[in-house]
């Protein structure tokens, strides 16, 4: 392969809502800091009774999962649909009319495959598990948690072209800001050909080569390579999308609710909130602060804004969300009011149905929250 130089669900919480750090396979991912309660989807494997369910006349999108027993369909409120494969499964990505990739990993060995609408399994292709930095070579087959092996750190680490016709891969050996090693793969889902390239090597030098102009599923700046934009994996609303007189100023750092009326933040100029997004109504926004890079990790804690009413919530796995008091809004800058705290790889994005997934929580504010036991497909 080509190589370029120098170039991270328990019980539901109350009105409607939808990465990156450390975890399980190959991708990292960034639990809070705050414990999760298992609930009974993430406890046991699903069973060939639970398959047998119908999801619920709601009208809902389905999530898929993938875990270690395969890649699964459940419906909004964590019930199980049907598994689409028994095969154990990472980071799966929905394509168009209904097909599904994901990869899968021996002890050795990384695969991407895709199922069809009828949930036909095919190989689309052998990916690289690393890079050897003193040969300056990809390595297609090494032991898991040797020096070559490679990972990825979040969801945006593995996207599909807008045309999906290109699966695109980012690897490094630790996560984003503190990684020695960074390459870029492709994937190309017809003729499963595979390409690689070297975006850092701190490690040693390689000979810095290019790709050619315009290559599938690639964006080239200077000397790095990145994975082109592809299709969005959130449906994230806007704030013009639900009309309301309270919420969150990120210009002034202020939060205006029904009940307190105009409310300061007491941030400072080092430590502001901002917006992780909006849930699809744009009723719902989840805001970001308090912003720890003292550690390994970079930690920024959450909270969610209803605004219909202007209420500030925390998030908390298992036990859903709670609206704070004015006293507490405004001591939000201070950061000591307890709530879901995620490193700078997690996963914050909006589903349809009104489903906000924070890596392995799921959320539907005003409904209820769950663990998530395994990948979304986005």
């Amino acid at each position: 392969m080509k190589t370029v130089r120098s170039l991270s669900l328990g019980v539901l919480l109350g009105v409607a809502c939808a990465p990156r750090s450390p975890s399980t396979g190959d991708t990292a991912h960034a639990s809070g800091r705050t414990q999760t309660d298992r609930s009974p989807l993430a406890a046991k494997a699903p069973s060939t009774e639970d398959a047998a369910h119908a999801p619920g006349d709601t009208g809902a999108t389905t999530l898929l999962v993938a875990n270690g027993q395969g890649v699964h369909e459940y419906d909004v409120t964590g019930k199980l649909v049907r598994t689409r494969t028994p095969i154990p499964a990472q980071t799966p990505r929905r394509l168009a009319g209904g097909d599904v990739l994901f990869l899968s990993k021996s002890a050795t060995t990384r695969t991407l495959y895709r199922i069809d609408s009828t949930d036909k399994l095919t190989t689309v292709a052998k990916l690289p598990v690393g890079y050897a930095t003193g040969a300056c070579k990809f390595v297609d087959d090494a032991p898991e948690g040797s020096h070559e092996w490679l990972h990825m750190e979040s969801a945006d680490d593995f996207v599909v072209a807008a045309d999906g016709a290109t699966a695109c891969f980012t690897f490094r050996d630790r996560n984003a800001n503190m990684a020695d090693v960074e390459v870029v793969v492709t994937a190309a889902l017809a003729s499963g050909a595979v390409e690689g390239w070297v975006n850092m090597n701190k490690r040693g030098g390689c000979k810095a080569e290019k790709p050619a102009a315009g290559a599938a599923g690639l964006r080239v700046e200077g000397k790095s390579v990145f994975c082109a934009a592809g299709r969005p994996w959130s449906t994230s609303g806007a704030e013009a999308d639900f009309q309301s007189k309270f919420g969150f100023d990120k210009k002034k750092q202020t939060i205006t609710s029904n009940a307190h009326g105009e409310v300061s933040l007491g941030t400072t100029k080092a430590r502001t909130f901002t917006v992780e997004g909006y849930s699809p109504s744009g009723q719902w926004v989840v805001i970001s602060g308090c912003r720890d890079d003292s550690g390994d990790y970079v930690y920024r804690s959450l909270y969610l804004v209803d605004r219909a009413t202007g209420d500030t919530h925390t998030l908390q796995a298992g036990k859903g969300t709670s609206a704070i008091s004015k006293r507490n809004v405004s001591a939000l800058g201070g950061c000591s009011i307890e709530t879901l705290t995620v490193t700078g790889e997690a996963t914050v994005a909006w589903l349809s149905d009104e489903l906000l997934i924070v890596d392995k929580i799921a959320i539907r504010p005003g409904i209820g929250t769950w663990t998530i036991d395994g990948d979304v497909a986005w």
